[in-house]
């Protein structure tokens, strides 16, 4: 109710104007009932910029709420921040993404851009900032154009310090330019990012709805490989029936498929193949106001993987899969940066498709999805190799650590834990904002492990009801991307 409502939001305004952090880490069962209203609380963590932590566990619930709690202490923070972005002349800051982004946003028309007020940066703050041409756009004269980032913050050891950042861009006259120039990673993080701001900012009126966010984003995706066909000369030379994708924009279809069967976009109640709506909603609101939590705050690194999940075969662990992989010895010559990427690794194997057609009964996998490992067993896996992977205790399923597969699989958790551990052993830059706990689903001919069901939502590439497979996604994309083009095309004959 409006008593409750306010209460949050005068805390969350509160804690701001303090410079008080609010990091909230929740703990249930892998399939919760209860309602826990993590939109609000969302808010409260977005506001104060802390961290949203939900850890959906029975067996490794401690480990994970370790890590939960050493994160903030252990990683590097500057607190009291201010951060500001400054262009060159010809164009201007238009809004930091979301809408409702981290910290506190300070419009000052009398400096330019608006700064941005955080209580607290860490290695997993990523800020979201979309610019624009101004009226007259950039100087015919100049070949370079400058965006520059300034942050001030206070070190744990209350030394305030400013860290500036300059980004030098060539400016080009030709479309091609562009299309080259294009950084696949950041821009997959700016569509989740417009998703979310279209479904949480209340300026959206009307088009606050999943219909209006879903058909933005096949819009802006059609758009771009429009332009790409209609403005430059690759496209325009090209068969008209044909679909060519720049080469930075390879993955976009699969990009753009995969968020809509994602709980950011995805329907909770679906309609399936026979006509008749879903029987229980999924996702539930608490999982889609986290899925929503986190696309706010996607990194480059990690906004495909939140929707496209990786799938590794466990049963087939050839080519020194699950073992350590020394590389070769660094030469002096090769530069500092070059240097730095040379270190011992686990060997991960190879990803299939996130299609059901590649998932064979006897086998058993492990799914990545950005925020949870999931160890799909077959439901004809063989019981001596389950019994050599699967250790039960009485709060769960566990990987066996006795049995040298076990510890092989473990491993590999490992290693992709890596980047959201901290530890002995783990990587000083968390790319991942969250610890992946591991969740065992184990397939029944009866179909009643609850966990199965998740595991084929995670199947992307698939149709699901109204949802196209992603063949039949490209041939659709295509007849709009010539729909596109041809407009556009008569436009300029016109």
């Amino acid at each position: 109710d409006l008593k409750v409502a306010s209460f949050y939001s005068n805390l969350a305004k509160d804690c701001a104007k303090n410079r008080v952090v609010l990091d909230i880490v929740m703990q249930s069962r892998p399939l919760p009932g209860a309602f826990m209203d993590l939109a609000t609380l969302g808010q409260l963590c977005r506001v104060t910029c802390g961290k949203l932590t939900w850890i959906k566990t029975t067996s490794e619930w401690k480990e994970a709420l370790q890590q939960a709690l050493l994160r903030p202490v252990c990683s590097f923070y500057g607190t009291d921040a201010i951060f500001k972005i400054r262009c060159s002349n010809g164009f201007q800051v238009k809004s930091y993404l979301p809408y409702t982004t981290v910290g506190v946003s300070v419009d000052s028309s009398l400096m330019g851009s608006p700064e941005l007020e955080l209580g607290v940066v860490h290695p997993d703050t990523c800020i979201a900032v979309e610019l624009e041409h101004r009226v007259g756009g950039l100087s015919k004269r100049e070949k370079i154009c400058y965006v520059q980032s300034a942050l001030l913050y206070t070190t744990p050891s209350g030394q305030r310090r400013v860290r500036v950042s300059t980004l030098a861009l060539k400016i080009s006259s030709t479309a091609a330019d562009v299309y080259r120039g294009i950084d696949f990673g950041a821009l997959t993080a700016f569509l989740t990012r417009q998703v979310v701001e279209q479904l949480v900012d209340p300026r959206q009126g009307d088009d606050q709805t999943l219909h209006a966010a879903r058909q933005k984003l096949r819009s802006r995706a059609i758009k771009a490989v429009a332009g790409y066909r209609s403005n430059t000369s690759n496209g325009t030379n090209l068969p008209h029936g044909q679909l060519i994708l720049p080469q930075k924009l390879q993955l976009l279809p699969l990009f753009c498929m995969s968020m809509l069967k994602s709980a950011l976009l995805r329907a909770s109640l679906p309609t399936r193949k026979s006509g008749m709506r879903a029987d229980h909603p999924d996702p539930l609101a608490d999982e889609r106001a986290y899925a929503l939590w986190h696309g706010s705050n996607a990194h480059p690194t990690v906004a495909m993987l939140l929707v496209h999940p990786n799938i590794f075969s466990l049963s087939k662990l050839t080519d020194g899969a699950g073992e350590w992989h020394i590389p070769d010895k660094v030469e002096d010559n090769q530069s500092e940066l070059l240097k730095a990427t040379y270190h011992a690794c686990i060997k991960l194997p190879n990803t299939i498709p996130p299609t059901i057609s590649c998932i064979e009964d006897d086998q058993i996998y492990l799914i990545d999805d950005g925020l949870n490992i999931y160890i799909f067993v077959g439901k004809d896996v063989n019981k001596e190799v389950k019994a050599e992977l699967i250790e039960v205790t009485r709060e769960g399923c566990n990987l066996s650590t006795s049995s040298d597969y076990g510890r092989q699989v473990g491993r590999l958790v490992w290693q992709l834990r890596t980047y959201s551990a901290i530890g002995s052993g783990s990587e000083s830059d968390t790319l991942r904002t969250a610890f992946l706990p591991v969740i065992f689903a184990l397939a029944h001919s009866s179909h009643k492990d609850p966990f199965e069901e998740k595991v084929l939502n995670l199947m992307v590439q698939d149709q699901k009801g109204d949802e196209l497979d992603y063949e039949n996604f490209l041939c659709e994309f295509h007849k709009n991307v010539q729909a596109t083009f041809k407009v556009a095309s008569n436009r300029i004959k016109q």
